[in-house]
């Protein structure tokens, strides 16, 4: 007795078949999405770590940290920066404060009022002035940032 399999008990089988092939297939997409959504994440990351600006440290007699390039992260402030200079350049740094309190009191040894009253650090981004604290200064990507020893001298 040969019996013929009726096209209604094939479709139980069939239907099973269909609906193992498109789960693979939403797993497939799954998997692929999030490997997508990673490896974007981590370019991102990549892409915030790999910030730079040109950093260089004048007195008032000449370069004390010539114009480089330095790397930095987004969120870095102009201070972290400046120690990180200071610290790969094997110079002496003094600084109080943290955050918008930070304040740079001396560089190489050289320290606000060593030559005068009105005698410090301030720094420049893009050729401007900044007053805020380089604890609370965050640069740009590109940002030319220039440290300077001032000399006020007061002719009243």
């Amino acid at each position: 007795m040969n019996k013929l399999t009726s096209p209604s008990r094939r479709l139980p089988g069939r239907l099973l078949k269909l609906k193992a092939i498109i789960f693979l297939f939403i797993v497939l997409l799954l998997t692929t999405l999030l490997f997508s959504s990673c490896a974007n994440a981590g370019s991102e990351a990549n892409a915030e770590a790999n910030l730079s600006c040109e950093l260089s440290v004048l007195d008032h007699v000449g370069e004390v940290i010539p114009p480089h390039s330095a790397a930095f992260s987004r969120g870095d402030s102009v201070l972290d920066i400046l120690l990180s200079a200071v610290r790969d350049a094997g110079l002496q740094i003094e600084y109080t404060g943290a955050g918008g309190l930070a304040y740079v009191q001396g560089i190489n040894d050289l320290y606000e009022f060593d030559e005068g009253p009105e005698s410090g650090w301030v720094y420049t981004v893009n050729g401007e002035e900044i007053f805020e604290s380089a604890g609370a200064y965050k640069p740009k990507d590109g940002d030319v940032i220039v440290w300077q020893y001032i000399i006020v001298s007061s002719t009243r």
